[in-house]
């Protein structure tokens, strides 16, 4: 007889364990305008493309730093900031240098 009634309280408590968790309606909720607002300035034509080195791509990196700061965050730099400095190479495209050329066989067609 102690079998069954154990064996039904265990299916009872692991049936009650599978159930929902409340929701934590402490936690903020993700606002689709909000997000909209920041990807549109980030994605706007005044920050030219956001190329490295350019002034949009330091106008979009202040913002963003700005907006982390805004939520109490600290930036992971050594020096505490959100930039960590990276030697980068530039290169241009001189106009009327480009060449493109194709290979078949033997032959090269440009």
């Amino acid at each position: 007889m102690k079998k069954p009634v154990l064996l039904a309280l265990a299916a009872a408590v692991t049936l009650f364990a599978c159930g929902k968790s409340a929701l934590d309606l402490s936690q903020p909720k993700a606002n689709p305008l909000f997000i909209e607002s920041h990807l549109s300035f980030l994605a706007d034509d005044l920050l030219e493309g956001r190329d490295t080195g350019s002034r949009g791509h330091d106008i979009a990196s202040l913002y963003i730093a700005k907006q982390l700061q805004g939520l109490g965050l600290t930036g992971g730099a050594a020096d505490g900031s959100f930039y960590q400095q990276v030697p980068l190479r530039k290169a241009l495209l001189v106009p009327g240098s480009a060449k493109l050329s194709f290979q078949f066989d033997d032959q090269v067609q440009e």
